[in-house]
C-alpha cells in the first residue's frame, strides 16, 4: 500500500506541466510566434490559457504560456516563455512580451540570470511610448559591478519577433548606480 503513494508523490511535480497547446503550431520562421494565431486559437480553445512546455525536475524547464491580461495591465495578451537550466534551474532566460488586443506590442521584459542571479543578472524592458519604444537595460555581476541603460527610438525591441526590421540607432542615457 505504500509503493501508490510513493508513486503518486513522485509524480505531484510533473502536474504543473499540464499541456493544452503544441506552440511549435505558432512559430513564425524568424523564431518569433504569431500572435493573431495564438489570440484566435486562444478564442476557439474555450481555455483561460494556452500552455506547453517540458519539465524534468530539478534539471531542465522549458515553458511557454499565453493568456489575456490581468486587470492591472492594459486590455490585451501575455506571451511568457521561460527556459532554465542546471542543477537546481542554475541558469535562466524569461521572456515576456504585452500585447494589445490586436496583436500590436505594448510592452517586452526580459530577464536572465546565471549562478542564481548572484554571479549575472540581467533585466531588458521595452516599452511602447508615444516617443517611440524606451529600452531599460539593467545588468548586474557579481554582485558587485553593473550598470543602468534607458533609451529612446525607434527599433524592435529584444523579446519581439526576429523577423521584424532591423533596430535603428539611438543614443543611450546612463544612471549612476
Amino acid at each position: 500500500m505504500k509503493y501508490p503513494l510513493f508513486a503518486a508523490v513522485m509524480a505531484l511535480p510533473f502536474a504543473a506541466c499540464a499541456n493544452n497547446y503544441d506552440f511549435a503550431q505558432a512559430r513564425l520562421s524568424g523564431g518569433g510566434y504569431d500572435v493573431d494565431k495564438l489570440i484566435a486559437d486562444l478564442k476557439a480553445s474555450g481555455e483561460d490559457r494556452l500552455q506547453g512546455g517540458s519539465w524534468f525536475p530539478l534539471i531542465h524547464l522549458e515553458h511557454v504560456e499565453f493568456k489575456p491580461s490581468a486587470a492591472s495591465y492594459p486590455d490585451g495578451y501575455i506571451l511568457t516563455t521561460v527556459s532554465a537550466s542546471g542543477p537546481l534551474l542554475f541558469t535562466a532566460r524569461n521572456d515576456d512580451r504585452i500585447v494589445d488586443a490586436t496583436g500590436a506590442l505594448v510592452e517586452s521584459i526580459t530577464a536572465s540570470w546565471f549562478g542564481w542571479g548572484l554571479l549575472h543578472d540581467a533585466r531588458e524592458h521595452d516599452i511602447a511610448t508615444r516617443h517611440g519604444m524606451r529600452e531599460y537595460t539593467h545588468w548586474r555581476a557579481l554582485l558587485l559591478f553593473g550598470r543602468t541603460d534607458t533609451r529612446y527610438g525607434e527599433r524592435t525591441p529584444k523579446a519581439a519577433d526576429k523577423a521584424a526590421a532591423a533596430p535603428a540607432a539611438a543614443a543611450p542615457t546612463q544612471s549612476p548606480d
